[in-house]
Order: structure tokens, then C-alpha cells, then sequence
């Protein structure tokens, strides 16, 4: 089984600035900080890497402890129902 993105989109495009240089300004002493590269991973008008499978999950879930994310993960692996997995509680 080959990896695959499994989540809710990330709000951010995969095109970012990294790499970073500095420099301290002469004459106040501040220091600057500024990217070196641009890294170009989608087409411009790609707004985020697309998970294969989205999966969003609900307040109900979280206030019940539920991850449907690892639990679909986990029955694809293994089989299980993926909302039968919760943790052990006291």
C-alpha cells in the first residue's frame, strides 16, 4: 500500500518563500531577516495540496474523543470499523 494524504486541506498554498538570509541594519542595529527563494510546488492558481481523502471531521467527534481520521486510516490498515475506534475511557 503506497502512502496518501489522508485530512482536511491545508489553508495555505504549497508555493511558499524559505531559506532565509539576515542582515544587520548599520545604523539602528536592527536585524533583518528576509527569504532567498521561492519555492514554486504547484501552479500558481493551486490554493493547497488536495488530500486523496478528505475527511472533516465534526465538533461531535471531537467532544467525544473520535479521530475519524486515524480510524479511517486504522480500518483501512487492519479492517476495523472506523467509527467503532475511540479511546479507553475512566
Amino acid at each position: 500500500m503506497l502512502p496518501f494524504p489522508v485530512t482536511q486541506p491545508p489553508a495555505a498554498s504549497s508555493n511558499h518563500y524559505g531559506e532565509h538570509g539576515e542582515f544587520r541594519s548599520p545604523n539602528s542595529g536592527f536585524r533583518v531577516s528576509y527569504s532567498t527563494h521561492y519555492h514554486r510546488l504547484g501552479a500558481e492558481t493551486d490554493s493547497a495540496v488536495v488530500p486523496d481523502r478528505q475527511i472533516e471531521p465534526t465538533w461531535g467527534e471531537f467532544r467525544a474523543e473520535l479521530d475519524p481520521v486515524l480510524a479511517w486510516i486504522l480500518s483501512q490498515r487492519i479492517g476495523l470499523n472506523a467509527l467503532d475506534y475511540a479511546p479507553d475511557r475512566e
